[in-house]
């Protein structure tokens, strides 16, 4: 085991130089279906999972599947990178 699944604590509390660990969500939007039951205490706070939100520019980019002709298809054989000029939510 990684760590004490209660305390995060890696190398026990004897241990001349422990290390808490921590986990932290980062998305732009909270997770809405994530299923976190099962979880290790240490990874919980009050409310579940702790959450921050990814400040994103309003200006990316994005990868995905197209046809030889660049135009977006699920079942292409080729990859692009289009230009999105969306405002994540906030």
């Amino acid at each position: 085991m990684l760590c004490d699944n209660n305390t995060g604590v890696v190398g026990g509390e004897g241990s001349p130089f422990p290390v808490k660990l921590h986990l932290i969500l980062l998305s732009i939007n909270k997770p809405a279906k994530l299923h976190h039951e099962g979880w290790p205490a240490w990874t919980m706070t009050g409310e579940g999972p702790y959450w921050m939100p990814l400040q994103a520019p309003s200006d990316r980019m994005r990868v995905g599947r197209c046809d030889s002709e660049g135009h977006s298809d699920a079942e292409g054989g080729y990859w692009h990178i289009w230009r999105e000029s969306k405002v994540p939510l906030s």
